[in-house]
C-alpha cells in the first residue's frame, strides 16, 4: 500500500464486502417489493443498479482484461455473465419505472446475482496476487466510492 493510496488493496476482502453490500440492496429492494412500497422499490432499485454497474464496470477495466492475458475463458464467462446482468438490470428497471414488475422477476435477478458472485470468489483471490498494486487499487477505490455513498444506509 502506497502512501498516496490509504486504501489497502486486498481485491477479494473489498469485492467480498460489496458482495454483501450488493445483497443488502437486494434484500431492501424484495422486502419493497413484498411490502408493495413503490417509493421505496424506486429508491432501492436506484441504489442497486447504481452500486451494481459500478461494480461490474470496475471489473471490466481493470480485472477482465488482466484475466484475459492469462485466463481467457474465465475471463471471456465473466463478460457474458455481464453482458446478460446488464440486460436483465435495462429490462427489470423499465418495468419499475412502469409499475408492471412482479416480485418473481425481482427474485430471479437476486439468484442470478448470487451464482455469479459465486463464480467469482477465486477470481479475486488471483487478482490479489497476479494483479500489480495500481490495478488493485484501482479495482478497490471504485467500488469503495459508492460503498461510501451507500454505506450510511448499509450500516443501520
Amino acid at each position: 500500500m502506497s502512501a498516496e493510496h490509504p486504501i489497502p488493496a486486498a481485491v477479494r476482502v473489498h469485492f467480498l464486502a460489496d458482495h454483501r453490500r450488493l445483497e443488502w440492496l437486494l434484500d431492501r429492494l424484495i422486502s419493497a417489493f413484498e411490502a408493495n412500497e413503490r417509493d421505496e422499490i424506486q429508491r432501492s432499485w436506484t441504489d442497486l443498479e447504481s452500486s451494481l454497474l459500478v461494480h461490474i464496470d470496475a471489473e471490466e477495466k481493470v480485472l477482465v482484461p488482466a484475466l484475459r492475458r492469462r485466463r481467457e475463458k474465465e475471463a471471456i464467462s465473466i463478460l457474458e455473465d455481464h453482458k446478460r446482468i446488464r440486460a436483465r438490470l435495462a429490462e427489470l428497471g423499465a418495468g419499475i419505472d412502469l409499475h408492471i414488475v412482479r416480485l418473481e422477476t425481482a427474485r430471479a435477478l437476486v439468484q442470478d446475482l448470487r451464482s455469479h458472485a459465486q463464480s467469482e470468489d477465486r477470481i479475486y483471490e488471483w487478482a490479489d496476487t497476479e494483479l500489480a498494486e495500481a490495478d488493485r487499487i484501482s479495482l478497490v477505490s471504485a467500488i469503495a466510492q459508492t460503498a461510501r455513498r451507500i454505506g450510511r444506509s448499509f450500516a443501520n
